[in-house]
């Protein structure tokens, strides 16, 4: 896959953890809310691997959704 796709039920935080920092796994809110107060206190770089509802939408920093054209066709 292309670097710049993300891959569904990849480990994202376990890069963060091989170079030191701190990675967490969030799949509720509770989660998230959980990893965000785990990053505060930690005071060490922080991955938050964030599992989204791949139906939920185009993310905010994908570029597409600036650009209608350039989605693929579905």
């Amino acid at each position: 896959p292309s670097p710049l796709v993300f891959v569904k039920g990849a480990r994202y935080e376990k890069l963060m953890e091989a170079f030191g920092g701190v990675g967490v796994l969030a799949r509720t809110p509770a989660e998230l809310r959980n990893a965000m107060e785990e990053a505060i206190r930690s005071r060490k770089p922080t991955l938050i691997n964030a599992v989204i509802d791949e139906k939920a939408g185009t993310e905010s920093g994908r570029i597409t959704s600036l650009n209608p054209s350039a989605k693929k066709k579905q």
